[in-house]
C-alpha cells in the first residue's frame, strides 16, 4: 500500500509492505525508481552502530551469521509489515511541461515505480514491481512565484519596516520587467505601503530567483495581518496595466507602540 503527501516543494511517498504468507520474508532491497520528472531520496531512521561480529551488547561472543541476521530486514509471517519513506523532488522547474505526455494522467503526475526483492526462509527468491504510482492532483505551479524571505524583527506603529520576499522564475523563459506590489485586501487595513519608497523593476532568467524588499508602515498596534503582497508584470497591448502573476501567502506581525 502507498500513500502520497505533498509537503511544501517536495512529495513524500510512504510504502507499506505487508507479508501475507505463512513464512517470514527476508527483504533484500526496496527501491523506488522515479519518473524522469522526479528525483527520489530514501528517508531512513538513524541506527546505532551494531556490535562487531565478535561481541554482542551483553559482551557474549556472536558469529558472523548472527550479526548479519541482526541487520537483516525481516517481515514476520501472517500480516507482518514494514514501512518505507521516500522524498521526491522535481528534477527541474519545468518538469511538468517537459514530461512525456504518456506518463501523465488527467491532472495527476506519475511519480515512478516501486521494486521489492526478497527471499523466503528456504532461500527462494521473490520480486515485485508495482505499476506507475500516481501523485494525485498536481497543484498549479505559477511561472513566477513570490514567498516570504524575512520580516523585520521589531515593528513599531507609524514607523516604516521592511518585508523581504523571494521571487522565483519557474519557467524556461526570461520574465520581466517584474515588480513587487502591495494591495491590501481589506478596505481599512492596519498596514499600508510606504509611498515614499517605490519598488524597482527587474528581470529574472530561466530558473533564477532573487530577494526583493518592500517597505510598509503599520497604522495600528497589536497583531496585524499583511495580505496583498504580489509580484506583477506588464500586461495589456500597450503594457499600460499591471498583471498580477502570483500573490504571497498572508502573514501576521505584532506591532508595538511608539518607542519611548
Amino acid at each position: 500500500r502507498t500513500k502520497v503527501r505533498h509537503v511544501s516543494e517536495c512529495t513524500l511517498l510512504e510504502a507499506c509492505i505487508e507479508n501475507c504468507t505463512r513464512n517470514p520474508l527476508f527483504l533484500n532491497s526496496v527501491k523506488f525508481e522515479p519518473s524522469a520528472a522526479y528525483t527520489a531520496t530514501p528517508i531512513e531512521v538513524e541506527k546505532k552502530d551494531p556490535p562487531s561480529s565478535g561481541e554482542s551488547k551483553e559482551g557474549t561472543p556472536t558469529g558472523i551469521i548472527s550479526a548479519s541476521l541482526r541487520e537483516a530486514i525481516i517481515i514476520k509471517a501472517n500480516s507482518g509489515a514494514r514501512y518505507f519513506l521516500f522524498q521526491l523532488k522535481r528534477a527541474n522547474a519545468s518538469a511538468d511541461a517537459s514530461a512525456d505526455p504518456s506518463t501523465q494522467h488527467a491532472g495527476t503526475s506519475t511519480l515512478g515505480k516501486l521494486e521489492i526483492q526478497w527471499r523466503l526462509n528456504m532461500g527462494e527468491p521473490g520480486r515485485l514491481q508495482t505499476q506507475q504510482i500516481l501523485g494525485g492532483l498536481t497543484p498549479h505551479q505559477p511561472e513566477v512565484s513570490v514567498e516570504l524571505a524575512s520580516v523585520a524583527d521589531k515593528v513599531v506603529v507609524e514607523e516604516p519596516f521592511v518585508v523581504r520576499c523571494r521571487v522565483t522564475n519557474h519557467s524556461q523563459q526570461s520574465q520581466g520587467p517584474l515588480q513587487l506590489g502591495f494591495h491590501p485586501e481589506a478596505l481599512h487595513s492596519g498596514v499600508v505601503a510606504d509611498g515614499l519608497w517605490p519598488c524597482p523593476k527587474f528581470e529574472l532568467g530561466p530558473g533564477e530567483s532573487r530577494v526583493e524588499a518592500i517597505r510598509l508602515v503599520a497604522l495600528e498596534q497589536g497583531v496585524q495581518q499583511i495580505a496583498g503582497i504580489s509580484i506583477g508584470g506588464e500586461g495589456g497591448p500597450a503594457h499600460a496595466t499591471r498583471q498580477v502573476l502570483h500573490t504571497m501567502s498572508q502573514l501576521e506581525v505584532f506591532v508595538e507602540a511608539h518607542r519611548q
